[in-house]
């Protein structure tokens, strides 16, 4: 390859890969992290950013699709057909003859199937036959008919409730993608939000070290004066200096902790785009001192109605119901009605022909019944049995499922429980350790300790500080963690769409869900089944 070849092509590959980026650029939203970052402003970048979130959403819009798919079952069809044909047929005689003609055939119509199984069409056909012997009685002829055509199935597929069937499972289906995205969201909140309160404390942690360095130093100087003045020894100095230095090495890790939770946090959001070192900001909110929920029947109660994996199996059991039916419908034979009108019209021309026809004069009735049994039926057996199956997993999956969720909530409420239980010891002890440093700073003074008692105090302090902090975000994730578990972390939190996220209106109660469709000749006295029999 040329010299001035390779250069065309670098410069192409250079030029594409610019498009390319450009094109990804737009494709990713713009972000834009304000330097006071409150949790709200967290939770609206990461509905924006968050690259799960935004599949999310996609999903459920596919699966939407599938609804618009199913109903088109039921959508009327347009039709039309045109063709030409010139044949030579044999004619009788001695020698035998031929005779050749030029025939066009054009047909249209409208066609639909009705949601009871009734298929309907309407359709209008013209024939014009040319005989270029001249022998036929009209030359051209020119045929025309108008006909109705109904049919109806008898057994298989007939009546709204297995035809509607598709709709029922593609609508179910959305409802599954919709509580994918509740989860999706769920998961990618409470994480933005666990980072956050991770970061808070990491912060709380650094100023904590950095009050105790400072703490440090000023018993460094008072150790040093004293030991000028006679009233202390050397050592005293020489532990303040080496406390002063461990504060130092570890407020370095702290430091580098709190650039490592600031990426954390980026990324929960989906805005880790640049350099991490030019997107400053600082956080604004406080740790709530949330009591949250203790009472282990109405979180369970709560997590059995809202929680995404509860809906979902609900729906699942909806929907074995339905493949169910459907397959049920399969195991009949296909028994099928149906009946003809049609009115014709004849003459040499086009007008002639369709004033014959609209006199009615000469009106077909057709009717007839076709049936088709298949021997032995294995598939359709099959299918019923697989079905029946499907039904007891699905039950097995909700029991499975109400095991799992009552776990969960009662680990969410004990650590709720533990959460607010060393919130309420650490401040006690926060309290209580400031006081004995005061003490200690006042015996020290007075030459009644020495400076071992002081450091001493003065780390009991910063941890208890510390604990103080970590008590408060642990808190606070663990109260947001019990509203995970309850499948209401979402309310009054964000909106999707425009539509609060709560979830009263389109839950149902996990294991109470109808499990046919509306309409079922199964619904006895308007009570539904507890479980279909195979």
């Amino acid at each position: 390859m040329s010299q001035q070849r390779r250069g065309t092509c670098l410069r192409a590959v250079v030029v594409f890969g610019a498009l390319a980026l450009r094109a990804s650029a737009q494709d990713t939203p713009a972000v834009r992290i304000p330097q006071a970052l409150s949790l709200d402003a967290a939770f609206r970048i990461t509905l924006e950013a968050n690259p799960d979130v935004r599949i999310a959403r996609l999903r459920e819009k596919i699966a939407e699709t599938g609804i618009k798919r199913a109903e088109g079952e039921f959508d009327a069809e347009l039709f039309a057909e045109a063709e030409t044909a010139l044949s030579d047929s044999p004619v009788g005689g001695d020698p035998v003859g031929a005779s050749r003609t030029r025939e066009l055939r054009t047909s249209a119509g409208i066609r639909k199937r009705l949601q009871t199984g009734t298929d309907i069409e309407i359709s209008a056909a013209t024939d014009y036959t040319d005989d270029r012997d001249g022998a036929a009685a009209l030359d051209p002829e020119v045929g025309t008919a108008a006909s109705v055509t109904l049919s109806q199935d008898l057994l298989r597929g007939r009546g709204r409730e297995v035809n509607r069937a598709p709709i029922h499972l593609a609508r179910n289906n959305w409802q599954i993608a919709s509580q994918d995205l509740r989860a999706a969201l769920m998961r990618d909140l409470f994480e933005v939000e666990r980072a956050y309160w991770e970061l808070y404390y990491a912060r709380a942690d650094l100023a904590v070290r950095r009050q105790q360095l400072a703490r440090s130093n000023e018993l460094v100087r008072t150790a040093r004066l004293r030991a000028e003045a006679g009233d202390a020894a050397p050592i005293d100095e020489t532990r303040a200096k080496a406390s002063a230095a461990n504060q130092s090495v570890a407020i370095v890790s702290a430091i580098n902790r709190i650039e490592r939770l600031r990426h954390r946090l980026l990324a929960a959001m989906g805005a880790m785009r640049a350099d991490p070192a030019d997107t400053g900001f600082e956080l604004t909110d406080a740790p709530p001192l949330d009591a949250g929920e203790t009472d282990f029947d109405a979180a369970l109660a709560a997590a059995f109605t809202h929680r995404p994996e509860a809906v979902q199996s609900g729906l699942d059991e909806k929907n074995a119901g339905l493949l169910w039916l459907l397959a049920k419908d399969a195991e009949r034979p296909d028994v099928e009605l149906y009946g003809r009108w049609t009115q014709r019209g004849l003459d040499d021309g086009l007008g002639g022909s369709l004033d014959t026809l609209s006199r009615a004069e000469y009106p077909t009735w057709e009717a007839g019944v076709t049936v088709t049994w298949p021997l032995g039926n294995h598939a359709a057996d099959a299918g019923l049995e697989a079905a029946q199956l499907r039904i007891q997993e699905a039950e097995t999956r909700v029991d499975q499922t109400r095991q799992t969720i009552a776990r969960e909530v009662a680990d969410a409420l004990a650590d709720v429980r533990a959460a607010q239980a060393r919130a309420r010891t650490s401040a006690e002890a926060s309290a209580l350790a400031a006081d004995l440093l005061r003490a200690e700073e006042i015996s020290f003074g007075l030459g009644r300790s020495d400076s071992l008692d002081v450091l001493n105090a003065q780390a009991a302090l910063g941890n208890a500080e510390r604990n103080e902090a970590r008590a408060r975000a642990d808190s606070a994730i663990a109260v947001s963690a019990l509203h995970v578990a309850q499948g209401t972390y979402l309310d009054g939190k964000v909106e999707i769409d425009g539509n609060p996220t709560t979830t009263e209106h389109s839950a149902e109660p996990m294991g109470r869900s109808p499990f046919y469709p509306a309409g079922s000749a199964r619904m006895q006295d308007g009570v539904w089944p507890t479980r279909p029999k195979p």
